[in-house]
């Protein structure tokens, strides 16, 4: 499983991520994971593969 974290203050960016995310990974038969916040978390989670911010 591929885990990414997104941060963004941009609500709509972030969905829109999320859905590239998710199409893709069902195009290429990957598991991946999507987290996003709109704020920066004080304990992030761990085994994150892609962070963007």
């Amino acid at each position: 499983m591929i885990k990414f974290y997104c941060i963004d203050d941009d609500k709509e960016f972030l969905e829109k991520f999320k859905y590239l995310i998710v199409k893709y990974s069902f195009k290429k038969n990957i598991d991946i994971t999507t987290l996003t916040s709109t704020v920066i978390p004080e304990n992030l989670p761990s085994n994150i593969d892609a962070f963007f911010s």
